[in-house]
Formats: structure tokens, C-alpha cells, sequence
């Protein structure tokens, strides 16, 4: 419907409207002008977006384009959120389960690393913290050096590793992240209806009213002339 509107109704109206000397009100000159932009170029941009989708199908064909595409991810708003908590959920979880069959520290990181967290920058962010912890530091001391893991989950993990209770720790973690997942989608959810009506409403607005305030304007001036 937007694009009928746009790209047929508008331009004939606006047409017809310049042939009777009425002058266009600004919002339906704004919305004119993006109609002739997006019609004339429309090759361009269709090539712009397939070249960008074929980018990002691309990237994370590579090991290090896989890191900066789950790097981004991690950053976008909302989405990004969800996507960190449900790597930390696996990381806590899995870690728990076999930290306490008593497997040794550098096999845990080895299969955290292998495509368990279903995020490769978090992935990367253990493979650095396990190198810190080879070189004397603490389990909680080589993922703050690392960076990428929440202040929460670095203090849970040195209160961890102080009391003895580093499995607990982990699993306490587990249930807290996945719990903050279901709250976020939850509310993500619940968010979407009224933003999607909110900004197809205004959509729909600008569109009507550039539509009629023309319309409007042409009943006036056949008022005017009887």
C-alpha cells in the first residue's frame, strides 16, 4: 500500500496539482521527493542491498569475519541483550555440568571454545582468558583480563573460587542468566505490537496527509472561484 501511494497516487496527483498552479504543501513535497529519489534510483540500491547481504552471508565464512559479526551482534540494542545472555546461560551451565564430573580445567575450556556458546566472540574472549590463566592467573582473573563477560559473572566466579564452591557458582549463574532471557523476550514481546502500531500509524500519517492537504488546498481555490 505504501508503495502504491508513493510511487502511482502521489506523482499523478502532484502532476495533475502542477498543471492547475497549486503549489505543493511541504510535507507532500518532502514525500514527492523521496518517491523520485527512490524511483530513479532504485538499481542502485537494490545492488547496494544485495551486495551488503551478500557481506554479512559472507563474513562469517572466516574465522575472524565470525568473531566481528558475533562482536556486532552482542553490541545491537535489545537483540544483542538476549543473544549475550543465552551465550553466558550455555557458558554457565555447560562449565557447571563438567566442572563437577571432574574434568580437568584446560579440557573444559578446550570444548567451551568448540562452537558451545553459539557466539565465536565470547568463544575467542575464553580462548584468551584460558591463555591468562595459564600464564598464573586466577579462573576469575583471566576472564576480567579477557574482557567480554559482565562484572556479575567475573565477581560470582572469584567468590567462587575463594569459598570452594566454583560448580554452585557456575550453576547459580546459569539459572539467574537464563531466567533474565525469558524476562527480556518476554518483554521484547510484549513491546513489539505497540511499536510496530505506532510506526506504521505514522507511516500511514505522513502519507495521508500529504494526500489530502493538497486535496484540501484544491477545494479551496474551487471554493474561492464560485
Amino acid at each position: 500500500m505504501i508503495g502504491v501511494w508513493i510511487g502511482y497516487v502521489l506523482p499523478r496527483m502532484a502532476t495533475v496539482l502542477k498543471e492547475m498552479g497549486i503549489a505543493l504543501p511541504d510535507i507532500t513535497a518532502h514525500v514527492l521527493a523521496f518517491s523520485n529519489f527512490v524511483t530513479a534510483h532504485w538499481i542502485g540500491q537494490v545492488g547496494a542491498l544485495a551486495v551488503a547481504v551478500l557481506g554479512i552471508a559472507a563474513a562469517p565464512r572466516t574465522p575472524r569475519g565470525r568473531v566481528v559479526v558475533h562482536r556486532t551482534l552482542l553490541r545491537l540494542p535489545i537483540v544483542g541483550s538476549i543473544a549475550v545472555k543465552i551465550a553466558l546461560t550455555r557458558l554457565n551451565r555447560n562449565f557447571a555440568t563438567i566442572y563437577e564430573s571432574g574434568m580437568p580445567l584446560a579440557d573444559i575450556f578446550e570444548l567451551l571454545r568448540n562452537d558451545v556458546l553459539g557466539n565465536s566472540y565470547l568463544e575467542d574472549r575464553l580462548d584468551v582468558a584460558f591463555q591468562e590463566i595459564q600464564h598464573g592467573r586466577s579462573l576469575a582473573g583471566g576472564m576480567e583480563a579477557a574482557g567480554g563477560f559482565p562484572i556479575l559473572l567475573v565477581g560470582a566466579v572469584r567468590n567462587g573460587e575463594t569459598t570452594g564452591t566454583l560448580g554452585r557458582a557456575f550453576r547459580r549463574l546459569s539459572d539467574y542468566y537464563d531466567a533474565e532471557v525469558k524476562k527480556t523476550v518476554a518483554a521484547l514481546l510484549s513491546a513489539v505490537e505497540p511499536i510496530t502500531i505506532t510506526l506504521l500509524g505514522g507511516v500511514f500519517g505522513i502519507i495521508i496527509l500529504s494526500i489530502l492537504l493538497p486535496l484540501y488546498d484544491v477545494i479551496s481555490e474551487i471554493g474561492q472561484s464560485y
